[in-house]
């Protein structure tokens, strides 16, 4: 159930206008549905301390779940928090690493991921299907029974694989058959916060006559006392009398001073909400409107993460439990006004901040758009000199000027630079860009040929070649920017870590190799032992490769081979005896 409120806001009795920023834990204002509250129990056997909360402000997502920490180290065992059944394992270099999903008679799923290494039973499972496969990476889904817990069991123990940038467990709740990722903290996890959440800047977003932003004024807050803020500017701040509201800030709980996302936040005008964000439930295929939900110029040029309560014509994020007119507020009457903002986190810890202003109507006139117009709702591309590039209808949030231009290659650069749109616009679709032939210096094997795109700090990077034809290179993009083409000639680099050639190992129970690509990135690898494959477990992180001894070792001479490649097809070997007794 959703509430809606509507007002009228030309006829205003009252020179105040109240903006609420709440971050709070209210069955009242909804989005909480009625979870059984002590269902689950702890993932984990130590006390409770978050790196991360549900609904944080990520890159490209909102974050699905809550990180714990695991006293900064691996290691630590991981309960199941309810009765149930492993209905998905996940083996992955990248994104959760390794992840056990549990499917509890309840309809809810629980997910535990980054781990070290499963329990015995699932890690015996997944080896099987690992060599079966003759790969390390495997996503897997055991049948119904097949793997059953109990509440507490020891399924795995914490660790820190896949894209984690720490020892963590990273937890989840989710319902709707596991596509919504629900708050963790609606089950009474023994979490203490008796922390005010912390606020740094306020943004007025000044909106013109079509509906979009015009100007934008960042308004810095100070502490005045505990959970009370105030401006940290003297004066009165002017406005325009169309505008939205942004917010900077985090949150963080006891014994943690990690800068964690806000639960709620919510436009609230004469006491009832107008435009609100609560983070209960996101689905993964919305997360991505996240590029919509924050300050993204702000974020991309200065680094600094804002809460923007303002809506763009695309946006489809179920996670306003109210909404009204986009969160733009249109005041008719010039006048002094006092913005009143609010902070409160999922426990109820509250802080404030009273913003005088002065509200004055600005000759704003269209949308203020020049240049090659994009349209959101349409299909746009551009094509000139053998080069293209293309976005879906719906890959904007709102309409953007997006030029372009052509320039000489750079050095190293076999292809002209073209240059598209301002990185700091959002897209919610990939941009396909593509060289003709023609325009691609030919004088190199066409697989060692990729795409790139410029960083903004003198480098490039990979993106791939999605198309190597003899008709085009073509890749896409998560972003506007500068493109090229390169070539990639060198092979990955192989080295042995932690033993030599020849080397009798008598205790070591682990061989380490290193990994790495210079350039466009490691592809795949192989690795046999007396031409038999075996399972190496592949660290992207630390750009190696493991082996743990098992009985593929016989005893006396062993031959090792290794082999790298990379995403341009370059490949090397090594090749070492190992001697075991």
């Amino acid at each position: 159930m959703v509430w809606y409120f509507s007002f009228k806001i030309l006829k205003m009795k009252f020179k105040t206008i109240f903006i609420y920023i709440l971050l709070t834990f209210s069955l009242s204002v909804l989005g909480q549905q009625n979870y059984p509250k002590n269902y689950f129990q702890s993932p984990l056997d130590i006390p409770l301390f978050l790196s991360g909360t549900f609904g944080e402000l990520r890159s490209n997502h909102f974050h699905a779940g809550i990180d714990i920490k695991t006293q900064a180290s691996e290691g630590k065992r991981v309960l199941a928090a309810a009765d149930g059944y492993v209905s998905r394992i996940n083996v992955s270099t990248r994104g959760y690493g390794k992840a056990i999903y549990i499917t509890h008679p309840n309809g809810l799923m629980t997910v535990y991921a980054h781990l070290q290494r499963f329990n015995e039973e699932i890690e015996s499972f997944v080896r099987q299907h690992q060599k079966s496969r003759e790969s390390f990476e495997v996503s897997l889904y055991p049948e119904a029974g097949k793997l059953p817990v109990k509440q507490g069991d020891v399924i795995a123990v914490s660790g820190n694989t896949g894209g984690s940038g720490g020892p963590h467990l990273h937890f989840e709740v989710r319902d709707q058959g596991g596509e919504r990722p629900i708050n963790p903290l609606q089950f009474n996890f023994d979490i203490s916060d008796t922390q005010s959440p912390k606020l740094f800047r306020l943004k007025v977003y000044e909106i013109g006559p079509a509906g979009n932003i015009r100007g934008e004024k960042e308004i810095p807050i100070a502490l005045d006392r505990d959970g009370i803020y105030k401006p940290g500017v003297r004066g009165k701040i002017v406005i325009h009398n169309s505008f939205a509201v942004g917010v900077q800030g985090y949150d963080h709980q006891n014994g943690s001073q990690n800068k964690n996302g806000i639960y709620r936040v919510a436009v609230v005008h004469e006491d009832s909400a107008y435009y609100s964000f609560q983070a209960d439930g996101i689905r993964f295929d919305q997360s991505k409107y996240i590029n919509a939900f924050i300050d993204y110029p702000e974020k991309i040029n200065e680094g600094k993460t804002f809460y923007r309560l303002y809506e763009p014509p695309h946006y489809k994020l179920d996670a306003h439990p109210e909404k009204h007119n986009r969160g733009i507020i249109h005041v008719e009457k010039n006048g002094d006004y006092t913005i009143t903002l609010e902070a409160k986190d999922f426990h109820g810890n509250k802080s404030t901040v009273k913003i005088p202003v002065e509200i004055s109507c600005k000759d704003y006139e269209g949308d203020g758009l020049e240049g090659n117009i994009w349209n959101y709702n349409m299909s746009n591309a551009v094509s000139d000199q053998g080069i293209r590039a293309s976005l879906a209808a719906y890959g904007l949030y709102e309409n953007h000027a997006v030029d372009y231009a052509i320039s000489p290659p750079c050095a190293g650069c076999i292809a002209p630079q073209f240059t598209i749109g301002s990185p700091d616009i959002p897209i919610h679709s990939s941009l396909m860009v593509a060289f003709e032939r023609e325009r691609i210096d030919n004088n190199y094997p066409r697989q060692q040929m990729v795409m790139v795109r410029h960083n903004g700090d003198g480098k490039w990077s990979s993106i791939g070649a999605d198309d190597n034809s003899p008709i085009q290179l073509m890749s896409y993009s998560k972003s506007f920017g500068t493109f090229s083409i390169k070539v990639d000639s060198i092979s990955p680099r192989i080295t042995n870590l932690n033993f030599l050639d020849n080397q009798t190992f008598d205790k070591a129970k682990v061989i380490q190799v290193h990994v790495s690509d210079d350039f466009s990135g490691i592809d795949k690898y192989r690795a046999t032992i007396n031409g038999k494959w075996i399972l190496m477990e592949y660290e992207p992180k630390r750009s190696m490769l493991f082996f743990t001894f098992d009985d593929t070792f016989s005893a006396g001479e062993n031959v090792l081979h290794v082999t790298a490649w990379d995403v341009c097809g370059n490949k090397t070997e090594k090749t070492w005896t190992i001697i075991k007794n």
